[in-house]
């Protein structure tokens, strides 16, 4: 799945990040009680991205294919045409 990320959104990038697909998480609510969920999907790829910056990782820190990275425009129309060919 392709990821940006605001943490570094000046630099507009776009870039497909292997993340598993199914994640158990475990945390806690503010009012301290424990939750343990499965989460699957975009969902898991998100709290992967999110647990990577509780733990001082971007996206870009990782081991990326340089020839996919994509600007924000090249993003948006390759979104749009997956879009219109679902049709």
């Amino acid at each position: 799945m392709c990821e940006g990320c605001l943490s570094v959104a000046h630099a507009g990038l776009f870039v497909p990040v292997m993340r598993h697909n199914r994640v158990k998480v475990r945390y806690f609510t503010p009012e301290g009680s424990e939750v343990i969920e499965m989460l699957d999907g975009l969902e898991a790829h998100i709290a992967q991205h999110e647990i990577d910056h509780l733990d001082g990782i971007i996206f870009l820190d990782k081991d990326l294919d340089a020839s996919k990275f994509m600007s924000t425009e090249e993003y948006v129309l390759m979104r749009k045409q997956e879009r219109e060919a679902k049709k």
